[in-house]
């Protein structure tokens, strides 16, 4: 039997060049040189494992460079592209920890003093991702405050750091021990900072820093891109808002519409209500305050309810349209006074041209703005010293009834509307210490003559003190006999009644005349009597005594009494309005009247 035999022909081992097409390791690189030195004969391998090494190395070197260059495009690509801020952060910090190799990478920004983290990749906790430090303690001090990269083969054991409670706590929850960090600049401001950590010791190269470094000027790129869109955005935008509201309060001047519809649109524009006030507003009030000033002074306040004070484009548009409302109220201010003026005017004409047409009349009426009814009312205002009297403080009291001034009386038409409001405030017009007399309803065409009787029956309330609100009803006897027509009638019945009484008063210069009146008004109790004047109560006996001489005992019945008593008091109010001919009526009082 014949055996055949098998010859073992060993494989011959790679060449370096295709261990390194193969990407070998470097154990694979060193067993090649093993195998050459066991050769027959045997060959000394170890430069050409020296020049394969570093061959290799530079190949490592090229691929590392070339997959940096590919994220760093990657980069690139999204910066320009209409990917979103925080994307590219991301999109920076995963890059940092993929091409350095490391467990933790995280962004922070420079916030208010503070670096605030604001991306992270590789985080275990969710302390780091909401960290905020303060700039002068931890890394973050060495590396924004110091504008320069920081690294430390151990953050636990690293000497050259200000510790920070928080910093340390939040690397203690990440495991951090090798940490590397670099500023991100904006021209020549450090804006934040990128970090990379190892959750074991290492020591990171120049390279690994000049890496990090131009990762992180691309992230400050992105920030840089970022709020430059944003305030082009906030500019645009402030822009779009002034020209709006430009053109809302434009159109709302232009069209005459008056404050309310500005306080309206500012109402929207705020969120909120808006008041107009033309006092100060106390500083305790709630809300926001806006003077208003128009031609160098304060015309008044707006007073915003709102939580806060708006800011941004929102006060900047207050502010440019703060200066139209102080206009608008100025034109509604100068337009109301001109309005008030010519229907003064037109009550003016009403009540002192009589004789005027009737169309004439239909026209003041409307202007006067009284309403076109057949029969009005004439109220007249007095101090009672012929003095002029606060017109102000009634037309506000009165506000919707037309007054004038007119020779020291407050002078108005009453509309059927404004009736009720000037004879239901008799207590007002008492306290104010005036007279007003309200007139009968008279047609139009009567309102002049009704006029001339209304201001007389004033002067009679002032003449008798008798202050408040009168109509002609209630001083019928006196206004009867202290009207212009009535005078000649009171003299007759002074001359008749009283004038032995006055004669005797201005022989004797005993006053007779006021001791009756006196003695009649009291009752006829002579002890009250001489309290009122100041006197003994036998001086008052003594003048009683002289009275009955000259005008019997027959005076101290009670019809005769009465009739005495309203005859002195209308004589003393005429006295006082310098009324009864022959003794004090004056000049003005005559001319007042249309007496030639």
């Amino acid at each position: 039997m014949e055996v055949s035999s098998i010859m073992c022909v060993p494989v011959p081992p790679k060449s370096w060049l295709s261990l390194l097409v193969d990407e070998a390791s470097e154990t694979e690189f060193r067993r090649h040189r093993d195998l050459l030195s066991d050769a027959q004969p045997p060959i000394n391998p170890e430069s050409e494992l020296a020049l394969a090494l570093e061959i290799r190395a530079m190949l490592v070197q090229r691929r590392q460079r070339m997959t940096e260059l590919a994220a760093l495009n990657d980069i690139s690509v999204r910066l320009s592209s209409s990917g979103s801020f925080e994307g590219v952060l991301r999109l920076v910090v995963e890059n940092a920890k993929t091409l350095l190799g490391v467990d933790l990478a995280y962004l922070g920004l420079v916030e208010d003093d503070q670096l605030a983290v604001l991306v992270t990749a590789g985080a275990i906790t969710q302390q780091l991702p909401t960290l905020r430090l303060p700039l002068n303690a931890g890394v973050f001090s060495k590396v924004v405050r110091g504008a320069a990269p920081f690294s430390t083969r151990d953050y636990q054991q690293e000497r050259r750091i200000t510790r920070s409670v928080a910093a340390d706590a939040a690397a203690a929850g990440e495991h951090i021990r090798g940490l590397l960090g670099v500023p991100l600049r904006s021209d020549d401001e450090v804006i934040g900072a990128l970090f990379v950590a190892k959750r074991s010791e290492r020591q990171f190269s120049a390279d690994e820093e000049s890496l990090l470094s131009v990762l992180a000027s691309h992230a400050a790129v992105a920030i840089q891109v970022h709020r430059t869109v944003e305030r082009l955005q906030d500019v645009a935008a402030e822009q779009d808002l002034m020209a709006a509201w430009d053109e809302t309060f434009s159109s709302i001047v232009s069209a005459g519409a008056g404050l309310e519809p500005m306080l309206e649109a500012l109402g929207r524009l705020v969120s909120g209500d808006v008041v107009f006030t033309e006092g100060a507003i106390p500083r305790s009030e709630p809300g926001a305050k806006v003077e208003l000033r128009a031609s160098g002074r304060i015309v008044g306040y707006l007073h915003l309810y709102v939580d806060d004070y708006p800011v941004g484009p929102r006060a900047r548009a207050i502010s440019r349209i703060a200066p139209m409302v102080a206009l608008a109220i100025e034109s509604d201010r100068s337009a109301l006074e001109a309005s008030r003026r010519s229907k003064e005017a037109a009550v003016l004409a009403l009540l002192t041209q009589p004789g005027q047409d009737f169309a004439a009349l239909r026209h003041r009426i409307r202007s006067a703005g009284i309403g076109e009814v057949d029969r009005h009312r004439i109220v007249v205002f007095s101090g009672g010293t012929g003095e002029p009297i606060d017109s102000g403080a009634l037309r506000q009291r009165f506000s919707d009834v037309i007054l004038v001034d007119h020779d020291g009386y407050v002078v108005g038409i009453l509309s059927p509307a404004s009736m009720e409001s000037v004879m239901s405030a008799n207590c007002s017009i008492s306290h104010m210490g005036l007279f007003a007399a309200v007139s009968d309803p008279v047609a139009t065409d009567q309102l002049a003559s009704a006029f001339d009787s209304t201001r007389e029956l004033a002067d009679a309330m002032a003449a008798l003190g008798r202050n408040g609100m009168s109509v002609p009803s209630d001083l019928a006897p006196y206004s009867l006999l202290l009207s212009f027509a009535g005078r000649d009638r009171l003299k007759q019945f002074v001359d008749e009644r009283l004038g032995a009484l006055l004669a005797t008063e201005a022989r004797r210069n005993i006053p007779l005349l006021e001791t009756v009146g006196a003695f009649l008004e009291t009752g006829q109790r002579p002890s009250a009597t001489a309290a009122q004047l100041g006197v003994h109560v036998n001086t008052i006996y003594q003048r009683l005594t002289i009275v009955d001489g000259v005008l019997g005992t027959g005076w101290r019945q009670t019809d005769e009494a009465l009739g005495l008593l309203l005859l002195i008091r209308t004589f003393a109010a005429a006295q006082q309005m310098e009324a009864v001919p022959g003794t004090l009526t004056s000049a003005k009082t005559l001319e007042r009247n249309h007496v030639p």
